[in-house]
């Protein structure tokens, strides 16, 4: 059974750490989609285009994760794999992480580049706080005043606070109420049995 929530940064953050006269610096994104991540690869490369290397890795989504890494022409495995691991380790999501390095003369050797990527990745991931996200569906939902008070009520048993129920009167009543993926059928179910004077509930579902 897939967990209710997933693990993610609080914020972006940069990290430099220096080696034998190498400087790696991590770049920690929050990227959501991508798209999101494809750009920040992008942005941050462009930067820094007078670097030896700008090396990445991301993990984004929600059952199902995807991953995806780039050694960037570094030798192979010695510094994608070691960024997404500390990223594996440390259970993130919509996380991406781009380590520049600027070459200082000095050779490491495969083991010292993976240690390096390692080291300056694990670095900027210590200095952020981690958010719990749950992952949610927006339900718009048109229903009569008469229906306002027992779907409330409905949607307070299934623990939704408040903050995530936005209310406007009109004619009718729009509720716009962010679901936690979990309660998604039952919601759905509940929606579709309510009936007043004739009617059903109308709603519309946005990912």
């Amino acid at each position: 059974m897939s967990p209710d929530f997933y693990l993610r940064p609080s914020h972006n953050h940069d990290r430099e750490y220096k080696i034998r006269k190498s400087r790696f610096i991590a770049h920690l994104r929050i990227a959501r989609t991508e798209t999101e991540a494809k750009d920040s690869i992008r942005d941050i490369s462009s930067q820094f285009r007078d670097a030896s290397h700008n090396c990445w890795a991301y993990r984004i989504g929600f059952d199902p994760v995807k991953e995806y890494l780039s050694d960037a022409g570094e030798p192979s495995g010695t510094a994608g794999k070691p960024i997404l691991s500390s990223i594996q380790r440390n259970g993130l999501s919509d996380t991406l992480i781009v380590v520049t390095r600027y070459f200082g003369g000095i050779k490491l050797g495969v083991r010292g580049l993976i240690e390096a990527y390692g080291t300056v990745s694990s670095l900027v991931l210590s200095d952020v706080q981690i958010t719990r996200v749950i992952p949610s569906i927006s339900f718009s939902i048109q229903l009569t005043y008469p229906q306002l008070n027992n779907t409330l009520h409905y949607l307070t048993k299934l623990r939704i606070p408040e903050s995530h129920i936005h209310t406007v009167f009109a004619d009718k009543v729009s509720l716009t109420v962010a679901v936690p993926l979990s309660f998604t059928q039952t919601v759905l179910n509940y929606l579709s049995s309510q009936q007043v004077s004739g009617g059903i509930l109308t709603y519309q579902i946005f990912e």
